[in-house]
């Protein structure tokens, strides 16, 4: 796929950020995630979008470590928004740890925890947000940001405004998903 340079609207800086979060088995666990911020100038205050990665397979394909031009975390900060995107928790600063695939709680606190984290660090570093949050994810994705959504609801973060979630082609209903995937 080719992308027209014109879309392209802004220069990116990316960070990458590590955190504290939960694991599947309940034990805290340092995570990382990449942070992208369009390069707006002073006083221009961003909205903040959270990208859940579907499914990988390689440490490589993490967010923090996918820093090319075309990454989905680069190119949506192209457009404007700063971007973070959770690893996950095995992946990244936490290799080696079990990934809770598709398990509700700990996928939603890892991306919960990394918004909570990156919000911070950006106001410590002066970079405005406009208190607008958007999450969006395809795939394993869809299914974490449904499920970070729906904790949003329970706990909003302070300061964010849940302004939209897309959640695309998420396995949402998992029974059905995993019986379809073993018959």
């Amino acid at each position: 796929v080719v992308i027209p340079d014109e879309l392209f609207k802004y220069q990116v800086s990316l960070y990458r950020l590590n955190y504290q979060t939960i694991d599947g088995d309940g034990k805290q666990v340092t995570a990382s995630g990449v942070v992208a911020i369009p390069n707006k100038g002073a006083n221009m205050p961003s909205p903040l979008l959270s990208f859940q990665h579907g499914t990988i397979f390689q440490d490589k394909e993490a967010p923090s470590n996918d820093i090319t031009a075309g990454a989905p975390t680069t190119v949506l900060a192209s457009l404007g928004y700063v971007t973070v995107a959770s690893d996950y928790v095995g992946y990244g600063a936490s290799k080696g740890k079990a990934h809770p695939y598709l398990l509700k709680v700990p996928s939603a606190r890892a991306v919960n925890d990394f918004i909570k984290r990156s919000s911070n660090w950006l106001k410590q570093s002066n970079i405005s947000l406009n208190k607008q949050l958007f999450l969006t994810g395809y795939s394993e994705g869809g299914y974490v940001t449904m499920a970070a959504h729906q904790a949003l609801q329970a706990k909003p973060i302070p300061g964010l405004n849940l302004t939209a979630s897309i959640p695309a082609a998420g396995p949402y209903h998992i029974s059905r998903t995993l019986k379809n995937v073993v018959s």
